[in-house]
């Protein structure tokens, strides 16, 4: 399938939205954080940027904990949700509609994340472009989280094909490819109401880096001192991970 260079700015609606929400309702997102607490060690009531938020489960446990969140995404109804959830549990969030590269602050944030797949959207030179906004809206010393596949842990048990059921009526299938000349992951994904058989389709496309070429790439806007986890078992990382946690700090 052709990559569309803008695919994100449509993928992440209609029963994307019902898929989105099914899937992260069965997370552990407190064990989550703990993890990403554990290796950012942030100072009490930092200041931290959680990009490509979506619904909020980061961001509000974040701020459960007393630290001061952002949460920055590109989908409207999303961000409806998490501030629909943050108000309900009084809790004072700051959800902001953007491009996650289009940034206003300078040197506020102690860290930042981007998890769960939300790096890797753009084309090189958008990748390009939001690190070096991430590295300006850091403070000196600030570190920076980053979560997804690898290389070396897409490939490792790659499927090309499969399905997961949403409700009663709703069958999400996705159908992958990665394409070795760009090292991006190209994907079709339908939704399928089994009772009047309408189908909805959309693609998406995510750059996929090896651990020495993201670390590179953190390097290459200023950032130093990679170090990577498997973000399930917590152990370093090695070959055998089963995804990429990896931490760097603006020097």
């Amino acid at each position: 399938m052709p990559y569309q260079n803008d695919w994100w700015q449509t993928f992440y609606s209609g029963h994307y939205i019902d898929f989105h929400l099914e899937i992260v309702n069965k997370k552990k997102t407190p064990d989550e954080v703990d993890f990403m607490l554990k290796l950012l060690q942030p100072p009490p009531e930092a200041k931290i940027l959680d990009l490509g938020c979506g619904e909020g489960r980061h961001a509000i446990e974040m701020a459960k904990r007393g630290y001061q969140v952002t949460g920055v995404d590109v989908t409207e109804s999303l961000l409806n949700t998490a501030r629909r959830t943050a108000n309900d549990q009084s809790l004072n969030v700051n959800f902001e509609q953007r491009d996650m590269r289009d940034l206003p602050w300078e040197a506020t944030f102690d860290l930042a994340y981007c998890v769960w797949g939300s790096f890797g959207i753009f084309d090189e030179q958008g990748n390009y472009d939001l690190l070096s906004a991430i590295y300006k809206v850091l403070k000196p010393g600030g570190r920076i989280l980053i979560e997804n596949h690898s290389i070396e842990t897409l490939l490792l048990n790659f499927q090309t094909n499969f399905w997961h059921p949403i409700g009663d009526d709703l069958l999400h299938l996705e159908m992958r490819n990665f394409d070795h000349k760009t090292s991006r992951l190209e994907s079709r994904w339908m939704f399928v109401h089994k009772s009047t058989g309408q189908i909805e389709n959309e693609t998406m496309s995510m750059r996929i880096y090896t651990y020495h070429e993201l670390c590179q790439l953190l390097q290459s806007v200023g950032f130093d001192n990679c170090s990577g986890y498997d973000t399930v078992s917590g152990a370093p990382f090695t070959f055998g991970a089963q995804r990429l946690t990896l931490i760097a700090t603006k020097l």
